[in-house]
């Protein structure tokens, strides 16, 4: 079956297509959380967490991850606490390619690390205090 060209009108069509894309894409969004890497938090220079020597980063699965700049992801580096348990540290930012003066050492990624700055993933559960 042919739609008479006078009925088909491609401004609606474009309309109907870019609003079942926006609300697909924004609700794969608000489903994602960032991303889990492998980081040697030894590699930390201020902001700047090194992530990898490669063109890929290792994920918390152990698998490699592709990432690129601008990617929202969360590094992790295994650690444990006062009292031998597994408490994490973590840093959560967006990844850049490195600076100069870090590239010359070997980085490719890294971790350019927000306002929350480096912590124990049990910092995240305790409840804070208002002083």
């Amino acid at each position: 079956m042919q739609i008479p060209i006078a009925l088909f009108d491609p401004g609606w069509c474009r309309t109907i297509l870019n609003s079942r894309c926006r609300l697909r894409n924004e609700s794969q969004v608000s489903e994602q959380l960032p991303i889990r890497i492998r980081a040697d938090f030894n590699g930390l220079f201020r902001e700047l967490l090194c992530l990898s020597h490669n063109e890929t980063c290792i994920g918390a699965d152990g698998q490699d991850v592709v990432v690129h700049e601008g990617m929202p992801v969360t590094a992790f580096d295994e650690d444990v606490d006062e009292d031998g348990k597994a408490d994490n540290l973590i840093a959560a930012g967006t990844v850049e390619r490195p600076p100069e003066w870090l590239s010359c050492k070997g980085s490719r990624w890294v971790l350019r690390i927000d306002q929350n700055g480096v912590r124990h993933e049990s910092d995240l559960q305790q409840p804070h205090v208002n002083e």
